[in-house]
């Protein structure tokens, strides 16, 4: 039939005169345009459904191809774009005019709906795939419902039907167009079917070359170990290559810590920067020190400046100071930025207010608001304010005479510069200092140099006393230095390390054992303390023990205490020892001297004298009735108290006779431990009142220290008690002593007379 023309046989109408039609396969294949990137399946039922709804019960005829070349011959290859797999001559389709209709299969390997072309290569992948014509009864048609049977149907990677089907259709009817995914290494794909009858519109084997994956196998396999990857997802069997990990084992271990890690991931954890099970992905670029969580990616170390969250992805405000903010809230950490303040200081400045978290106020701007950075005044100062931000008081200028750029007649004592508001250095004299620079105008202050006395005097200078401008000592040195800068040190033999400013002369003599301008020689060695005269050498001390003259060549008295003498006279100037007197310590002490010592002048005992003598010399005796025979040596009064019983300067008088123990006091014959039963006063001769209980009274006061006898009253118990209505006197013996005491005690204390009144009713 003529190429896109259909024919019609008229006998071909069934009874009911509906029309039968019979579709040329050829003719058929070039009636539609193929769309691109449909795969042969997607074609098959694209034809399927254009046959169904034009005719809807067709049969479709397929002629052998005609020898030699023809249409489809040429048509093919382009369509395929010249890359072709089975051959379909009539030796694989087997059917022809001399035919009847039998089986179509095509066991071609196609990728994308484009047919792989085989490979001579007889590799473990089906590369050279063969297309077998095995089953003679298996027929293609469509039923009068349309719908394709699969029924029966089993994949095998074989030549034949004899091996373990890798698929098997379950006894149903699948859909329209089936895609059949078989996962397997083979040479040879077969679909074989244990029914009589096969309805399939096209077969398409879905291979890929080695080491490839997927629909159009442009993906290359990971490093599988020695094994093939899925050709589905590219997935690995088995274990992976050395030093690469995952289901593909596609990612590197480069990122693992020690390159530690198998096809589940990286087990000792990553390298600095990167994260994940494969540590193939890379922390934020914000975290500090490129360190993060290998699980969540959390930065374990903070953030860079200017980044906060977990993750330091989010930027700090700008309008925190040196961009720092917490990595959890976000709040400037630092403050803000002048003019700025809140958490996050987005918020501006309210009216008058600038700075840092506006926590600073502006100045006296003229009817303007300030700059909210800086917090200067675009306009003119209120009165009396001065300066860029009109901050600045003008009480520091003369007479308060000022404008916005300072003052104009001066400044007060202790200021300078253009606003005056610098204070002069605290080192110039009297506070007082030039306008334009500071300059100290009246000098410096005790210890400073300078133009602004901002320098310290040289250390050694005396009182730190220098000169404003050439800062040489002008009182003098320290102790020890001399010269204009007071910076050498005067001979460490000098006394008191003490030399002339201007040739280090020693002013104050030598020390010990020296002598000479600058002591620079030793003094005689019997010079006592080694002690002598700067210029003459002589001693200048005295001499060591038992010597004297100039320079304590000679020896002095014997008798001399400690055998010391006066250097220029030889006389014992320390005094002599025990027993001795006179100049030179050559008369003897009189015998009863205490200690044999008396005065070196005159012989008098100058220690006193043995117990039971007086007088200059001690030759008196001292009065019996001084306690323990002692005496004052010059007065002979009894220095140690008398006797029992006596009293007095001498103790030639007796004490009262109602003293306890007969002892009274010295000076005035006081009882002083107390009177005898009976008595009080302080010289006992006071009787107590006889109503006093035990004739007891207190010695100062005379009150009955133990209450009264029954019938009498009072402090001193001579009052007589009234009875009361009963008859009966109260019984207030047990409040007397209260009464008594503390009437005595008030007395003694303050001098007052206090009354007191305790009643009990005895029943």
């Amino acid at each position: 039939m003529p190429y896109g023309r259909l024919v019609i046989d008229p006998r071909l109408r069934g009874s009911d005169g509906e029309m039968k039609y019979v579709l040329g396969g050829g003719s058929l294949l070039h009636k539609l345009i193929w769309p691109g990137g449909h795969t042969f399946s997607g074609i098959c039922k694209l034809y399927a459904d254009y046959v169904y709804r034009r005719y809807r019960s067709p049969t479709i005829v397929f002629d052998r191809y005609a020898t030699g070349a023809s249409t489809k011959d040429v048509t093919r290859p382009r369509r395929t774009e010249g890359v072709m797999g089975c051959d379909t001559s009539s030796r694989i389709f087997g059917i022809g005019k001399e035919n009847s209709p039998k089986k179509v299969m095509s066991s071609e390997i196609l990728q994308g709906g484009h047919a792989v072309r085989s490979s001579s290569d007889p590799g473990p992948l089906a590369r050279t795939l063969s297309c077998r014509n095995d089953f003679a009864r298996s027929w293609i048609f469509v039923e009068d419902y349309g719908l394709y049977r699969f029924r029966g149907i089993s994949v095998h990677l074989s030549p034949d039907c004899t091996s373990n089907a890798v698929y098997t259709q379950p006894d149903i009817d699948p859909p329209l167009v089936q895609t059949i995914e078989v996962d397997g290494v083979g040479k040879y794909v077969t679909v074989c079917n244990n029914m009589n009858i096969l309805h399939m519109c096209e077969v398409l084997v879905m291979g890929c070359p080695y080491s490839k994956y997927g629909d159009q196998c442009n993906m290359s396999c990971g490093h599988c170990d020695d094994v093939w990857c899925s050709l589905s997802d590219g997935a690995c069997p088995g274990e992976c290559k050395d030093r690469y990990t995952g289901p593909k084992c596609d990612k590197s271990c480069d990122g693992c810590t020690d390159i530690s890690c198998n096809k589940d991931g990286c087990k000792d954890g990553c390298v600095t920067g990167k994260r994940g099970n494969y540590c193939d992905k890379s922390c934020s670029p914000n975290c500090k020190n490129n360190v993060c969580g290998q699980s969540d990616g959390f930065c374990t170390e903070g953030c860079m400046t200017s980044y906060w969250t977990d993750t330091c992805r989010m930027n700090c405000s700008t309008n925190c100071i040196e961009s720092i903010c917490n990595i959890s809230t976000g709040s400037c950490v630092k403050g803000c930025r002048d003019g700025y303040r809140g958490q996050d200081c987005n918020d501006g400045c309210p009216y008058s207010k600038y700075g840092d978290q506006c926590n600073l106020t502006c100045g006296h701007c003229d009817e303007v608001w300030c700059n909210l950075s800086d917090g200067a005044c675009p306009g003119e100062c209120e009165d009396w304010y001065m300066g860029p931000k009109c901050d600045k008081s003008c009480d520091g200028c003369t007479g308060s005479s000022c404008n916005k750029n300072g003052c104009t007649r001066g400044c007060v004592v202790g200021k300078h510069g253009d606003y005056c508001d610098q204070s002069c250095s605290q080192n110039c004299k009297d506070n007082l200092c030039r306008q334009s620079d500071g300059f100290c105008t009246e000098g410096c202050v005790v210890g400073y140099s300078g133009n602004k006395c901002q320098n310290d005097c040289p250390a050694n200078c005396k009182d730190s006393v220098c000169g404003q401008s050439d800062k040489k000592c002008t009182d003098g040195c320290v102790t020890g230095k001399y010269g204009d800068f007071c910076d050498q040190s005067c001979s460490q033999n000098c006394k008191n390390n003490l030399c002339r400013q201007s040739d280090g002369f020693c002013t104050k003599g030598c020390t010990v054992g020296h002598w000479g301008d600058h002591c620079q020689n030793e003094c005689p060695a019997n010079c006592k303390t080694s002690v002598c005269g700067q210029i003459d050498r002589a001693c200048t001390d005295g001499c060591l023990t038992g010597k004297y003259g100039d320079y304590c060549d000679q020896s002095c008295p014997p008798n001399c205490k400690n055998n010391v003498c006066g250097q220029n006279d030889r006389k014992c100037t320390a005094g002599c020892v025990p027993g001795k007197h006179g100049n030179y310590c050559d008369h003897t002490c009189p015998p009863d001297c205490k200690n044999n010592v008396c005065g070196q002048n005159n012989g008098f005992c100058t220690e006193g004298c043995a117990v039971g003598h007086w007088g200059d010399e001690c030759q008196n005796d001292c009065h019996p009735n001084c306690k323990n025979s002692m005496c004052g040596q010059i007065d002979r009064a009894c220095t140690a108290g008398c006797v029992t019983g006596k009293h007095g300067y001498y103790c030639t008088q007796l004490c009262p006779p109602n003293c306890k123990n007969n002892i009274c006091g010295q000076s005035d014959g006081f009882c002083t431990e107390g009177c005898m039963p009976g008595y009080w006063t302080g010289t006992c001769r006071m009787n107590c009142s006889t109503n006093c209980i035990e004739s007891t009274c207190s010695i100062s006061t005379g009150s009955c220290v133990n209450g009264c006898r029954n019938g009498y009253q009072g402090r001193d118990c001579n009052d007589e008690k009234e009875a009361d209505a009963t008859g009966e006197e109260p019984d207030i013996s047990g409040t007397g002593i209260g009464i008594g005491l503390g009437a005595g005690i008030v007395l003694g204390a303050v001098g007052a007379l206090v009354t007191v009144y305790v009643c009990q009713r005895v029943r």
